[in-house]
């Protein structure tokens, strides 16, 4: 209901946005972390790591979408991950999460397959910031070389430069990593 009282207001003052970014996701919590094994999976950690990294995206592209800019080239970025793409999966493991962001991505390509009716200007996209230093990954960290382990203004950085900046409409309903590269579907 928050998006909608969000959207409303917006709309209700003609703001147009060239700009809607969703950082929100989660790989762990003090309940839950990625299965390693079918055996660890069970209903209620499926639904939370679904609703986190996929369902709350999926409602910030309802709200939002009608309010993207169609004069000019607009972005609406979601954060997705690397582990979301099927095609690239060479580890298994953490299933729950690989799922819901492999959700993700098909929200954002049949979002940004509808959108083009009504908003050719609208880039709806997925990134994949890298591994970065924060609470999300510092359980995981262990295994990641210390050239892949980036600061969060590295990241956003990044993405901004190899991203937002080289995108346009032709490229929405595409994921991409930090350094502007297509992840595989």
């Amino acid at each position: 209901s928050s998006y909608e009282a969000i959207s409303t207001a917006l709309k209700d003052t003609d703001t147009k946005l060239d700009y809607c970014i969703s950082a929100l996701g989660a790989l762990h919590a003090d309940e839950f972390k990625p299965e390693k094994k079918l055996g660890q999976l069970n209903k209620n950690q499926l639904l939370w790591y679904y609703n986190v990294n996929a369902i709350v995206h999926a409602l910030i592209i309802k709200n939002f979408s009608p309010l993207m800019n169609k004069q000019d080239v607009s972005i609406m970025a979601l954060l997705s991950a690397r582990v979301g793409s099927i095609s690239d999966n060479k580890l298994g493991g953490w299933y729950s999460y690989r799922a819901a962001k492999a959700a993700l991505n098909m929200i954002i390509k049949t979002a940004s397959i509808e959108m083009k009716r009504y908003n050719k200007q609208l880039s709806i996209i997925g990134i994949h910031p890298g591994t970065v230093d924060t609470n999300l990954s510092k359980p995981f960290q262990a295994h990641v070389p210390e050239h892949k382990l980036f600061t969060p203004d590295y990241s956003i950085n990044s993405i901004f430069n190899h991203i937002f900046e080289t995108i346009g409409p032709d490229d929405s309903g595409f994921i991409f990593a930090y350094d502007g590269q297509k992840i595989p579907e």
